[in-house]
C-alpha cells in the first residue's frame, strides 16, 4: 500500500522525483553516489530515521529536470520551510514592515488629497476625499503604535 505524503514536504518532493524519473529510486541512487535504492526510498519515508544529505539535492533536482520535471521540488520545500521559520522567528518585524508599507502609502495619499483640498477653488468633493484619506491614515497609525509597543524587545 502506498503511504500518503503530506504535500510540500521533503518526502513528497522525493516521491515526485521518483515518479518522474525512469528507473525511479534505482536511478536516483546512481546519481547520489554510493547509495542504495532502499536508502533513497527511506529518505522519502516519514516513518524512517534516515535523512537525505544536503549534497544530493542538486543532483536529484537536475535528474528530475533532465527527465522533464518542472522546477526544483526539494529546494521549493526548503524555501517554504525557511519562510515559515522566518515568519515564526521574526514575525513581529514582518508585521511592523507591513504596517510601515501601509503607513507610507496612506501618508502619500493623504498628503496628496490634502494639497488638492487646500488649493484655491477646491471643491467640497476634494475636502471629502482629503478627510477620507486622513481617516485611512489614522487607522494605520492606530495599528502602528501597538506594533511598536509589542515589539519593545528585539527578536533574536
Amino acid at each position: 500500500m502506498t503511504k500518503l505524503r503530506d504535500p510540500a514536504t521533503i518526502e513528497d518532493a522525493l516521491v515526485r522525483i521518483a515518479n518522474q524519473v525512469p528507473g525511479s529510486y534505482v536511478t536516483m541512487a546512481l546519481v547520489c553516489g554510493e547509495c542504495s535504492p532502499s536508502l533513497v526510498r527511506a529518505w522519502g519515508d516519514p516513518d524512517k530515521r534516515e535523512r537525505m544529505p544536503a549534497d544530493v539535492i542538486v543532483p536529484l533536482e537536475l535528474l528530475y529536470e533532465e527527465h522533464g520535471g518542472q522546477g526544483y521540488p526539494i529546494s521549493h520545500v526548503l524555501e517554504i520551510d525557511r519562510q515559515s521559520g522566518r515568519a515564526e522567528r521574526f514575525g513581529k518585524n514582518f508585521e511592523l514592515a507591513r504596517v510601515a508599507v501601509d503607513l507610507v502609502r496612506e501618508s502619500g495619499e493623504a498628503g496628496s488629497a490634502l494639497i488638492a483640498a487646500s488649493l484655491p477653488g477646491a471643491s467640497a468633493d476634494a475636502r471629502r476625499a482629503a478627510l477620507k484619506e486622513a481617516v485611512e491614515l489614522d487607522a494605520v497609525l492606530g495599528r502602528l503604535i501597538p506594533e511598536l509597543r509589542d515589539g519593545s524587545e528585539a527578536p533574536p
